[in-house]
């Protein structure tokens, strides 16, 4: 069952979006240099976030190999394949319970640590919107039909228009089991599910006035 009525949705524009975008940019700077140490220490091109019910992908879940990467000599397993800029990439493990295959897993997973030690102090652009408008919201949505009895977990959701740096749209859920519902500020102006799937899919659409 969908739950697009399970949300409110808002859009913020206007001068207020560049000011937060120019405090988000020491941040975002920060992170950036983050993640360049892990790149050049590890190999890895990329990596997963954790995300989920009231996670905005500010810390770092795995590492992401090419699928060619030269491990040495320790077999590995490939848990996951994905497609990164067009090259075929990876996550992987180390091969069978040997004591070098838990010193490399150790490995994989001391760089993660090290990189998420600074990366908890210095948010994603998502969590960093979702904490300045203090509208983090977790609510319970319809059944997912997944599994029987299984139920949606719906979190606040938000980020800039495609290809537009000057608006910010938001989706927050509504409580529908008594879960704390924020006060949204008076910027926020409120817009139908409609709108907020046109603007963001399609670009070029206006904003409502």
């Amino acid at each position: 069952m969908s739950n697009e009525k399970n949300y409110k949705y808002y859009l913020v524009t206007g001068p207020e979006v560049a000011q937060i975008d120019a405090r988000y940019d020491a941040i975002g700077a920060k992170r950036k240099e983050v993640e360049e140490k892990l790149t050049a220490a590890s190999g890895c091109v990329a990596w997963a976030t954790q995300s989920g019910w009231g996670e905005y992908g500010s810390l770092i879940s795995e590492l992401v190999f090419l699928a060619d990467h030269d491990f040495g000599r320790q077999p590995v397993t490939i848990k996951k394949t994905h497609y990164f800029n067009g090259k075929k990439v990876i996550t992987v493990r180390g091969r069978g319970r040997t004591t070098d295959a838990r010193a490399f897993n150790a490995k994989l997973s001391g760089f993660v640590a090290e990189a998420n030690k600074v990366l908890k102090d210095y948010p994603s652009y998502q969590e960093f919107l979702i904490n300045h408008y203090d509208v983090k919201c977790c609510a319970k949505g319809e059944s997912s039909h997944a599994r029987f009895g299984s139920i949606c977990m719906l979190s606040t959701n938000c980020g800039h228009l495609p290809d537009d740096d000057k608006t910010i749209i938001f989706a927050i859920p509504k409580s529908q089991h008594g879960e704390d519902q924020p006060t949204v500020p008076p910027s926020f102006k409120e817009i139908t599910y409609g709108q907020f799937f046109d603007l963001s899919n399609k670009p070029e659409e206006t904003i409502p006035a």
